[in-house]
């Protein structure tokens, strides 16, 4: 990525001890090896109202594994998550308390409108207990970058992993990775080949829980459909692959959106063509010690972005709206309780 060059970042780390320490030049300094973005970005209400929602649902959401969750807990998040908008993306922390999304304010907008609209991007908000804070845009570019962001996964040493796209990737999806700094995310930066190569789409990204594996889904490494999901490998320190997860999941329509357990042993992904076919599904899948398993679909009927707490007892998915002639006018956050 043709980025600004890094600026360096020096914080003071102010030392408590007894007698000593007094002289400035005795307390250490650290060196912030991350650019930040100093950006500041509109409230996404000034462009977009925070009204009650969809008025028609043409495919409402229907829980298909009844036997392993509580469909009387289905629910879509209330406001401030909710707007008239597009929330997309799901990505929540593993305790819970941090919601992370995408959002875009009009679903007719063209690449180029979303790319000049200051509102578009991720969002992360906050659970105090009872409620969710004000959603804030994360500065994820440098300063007056053209770039659109979504996505995103963050579960290993702040590593935060999330979707781009700009004049820099060709309009290519590409994989990129901000680093958490005492609390604060830096801007992206590019983990190179294989990860993301020229032309290439591969976006979707979501690394494992002990930071050795990075999930991804792709249009352009071949398979078995018009979409696979793909994974890398890290190797004392570099990126191996990718690697085709396999036909168990993998199939000739479009597969998306993978997430993985905390234990890496179930896989969590959206896929068009479900049994009713009746737009995008939730499926799960479960390694077998030599595979992954035959996918159970969980959800259907336009949805999407699995998520899950770290515990597995709530799943976060985005629901699409559609009207009578199958245009998309709206998306919100919905999650799901295990029984």
């Amino acid at each position: 990525m043709k980025h600004i060059a890094v600026t360096a970042c020096i914080l003071a780390v102010v030392i408590l001890c007894g007698g000593g320490c007094k002289k400035k030049k005795d307390k250490p300094f650290i060196y912030c090896p991350y650019e930040f973005s100093t950006e500041e970005f509109p409230s996404r209400y000034d462009y977009i109202a925070q009204g009650e929602g969809f008025s028609f649902d043409a495919f409402p959401v229907e829980v298909v594994d009844t036997t392993n969750w509580n469909a009387a807990t289905l629910e879509r998040l209330p406001a401030p998550i909710r707007s008239d908008g597009i929330e997309d993306a799901p990505f929540i922390s593993p305790d819970g308390n941090t919601l992370y999304f995408s959002f875009i304010g009009n679903a007719s907008h063209t690449p180029v409108d979303m790319v000049d609209d200051p509102t578009v991007g991720i969002y992360v908000s906050h659970f105090d207990g009872a409620d969710w804070s004000e959603p804030k845009k994360l500065g994820l570019v440098p300063n007056g970058t053209r770039a659109l962001c979504g996505g995103g996964s963050i579960k290993h040493s702040g590593e935060f992993w999330f979707n781009i796209a700009g004049d820099f990737t060709g309009w290519s999806v590409h994989s990129y990775v901000a680093y958490d700094w005492f609390g604060k995310l830096s801007i992206g930066y590019d983990p190179g080949p294989p990860v993301n190569m020229p032309g290439i789409s591969a976006g979707e990204p979501e690394i494992s829980s002990d930071g050795k594996r990075l999930y991804i889904n792709s249009p352009g490494l071949g398979g078995y459909g018009s979409d696979d999901i793909f994974y890398f490998d890290r190797i004392d320190g570099e990126w191996q692959g990718p690697y085709n997860i396999g036909n168990s999941v993998n199939t000739s329509n479009q597969e998306n959106r993978p997430f993985i357990s905390a234990d890496g042993q179930h896989l969590y992904y959206d896929s068009f063509g479900g049994a009713t076919g009746t737009g995008i599904s939730i499926y799960r899948t479960d390694w077998t010690g030599t595979e992954w398993g035959r996918p159970v679909e969980i959800v259907r009927h336009n949805l999407g972005e699995p998520a899950l707490t770290e515990d597995g007892e709530w799943l976060y998915f985005t629901h699409f709206y559609f009207d009578a002639v199958f245009n998309l006018y709206e998306a919100d956050l919905f999650r799901i309780k295990r029984k």
